[in-house]
């Protein structure tokens, strides 16, 4: 019979264990980083959200004007997704009546997600410089009548449309 020579005996369990808990935190970190780059990109989604809703908030807000804004108008526009809060400050007050009003329009938009609750996922601001100028429009029209364009007592078959009508 033959007899083992060194000390070898017992070195196949903690070999083991050790490659087990080698592999064990090879996956436990994959899994992390997995787990990591799902967030991220749900925060980039939300975020371009937000941006998107900040973007038509501030669209909107320009498209409505009808009259020259206030310093410091402030309305909030539901658009679907969430809101967007938009801010209007003056910058520059005209000194002459041919000098624009300028503003500077700022938009926060805020992402809201029902399916998770009431709170904001994500805001973004975006902002945009305008110019208020009062002024005058020459319109040019069109005339059609359905008797041909006659007019009773006019000579020349002409029209004249004076805009009081």
């Amino acid at each position: 019979m033959m007899r083992r020579i060194g000390t070898d005996r017992g070195f196949a369990l903690p070999a083991v264990i050790f490659l087990v808990a080698l592999l064990t935190l090879v996956l436990t970190s994959g899994l992390t980083r997995v787990e990591i780059d799902t967030q991220i990109a749900t925060a980039s989604e939300e975020s371009t959200i937000a941006f998107a809703i900040a973007q038509s908030g501030l669209q909107a807000y320009m498209g409505s004007l009808t009259s020259r804004p206030n310093d410091g108008d402030s309305v909030r526009i539901n658009v679907p997704g969430g809101y967007a809060n938009v801010v209007t400050h003056l910058v520059r007050r005209p000194a002459t009546s041919a000098t624009p009003y300028m503003f500077l329009v700022r938009s926060t938009g805020i992402a809201i997600d029902p399916a998770v609750g009431p709170a904001p996922q994500a805001r973004r601001t975006v902002g945009q410089y305008a110019r208020w100028q009062d002024g005058s429009m020459q319109r040019r029209a069109a005339y059609t009548a359905a008797n041909g364009m006659m007019e009773a007592n006019s000579p020349h078959d002409t029209v004249r449309v004076r805009g009081t009508d």
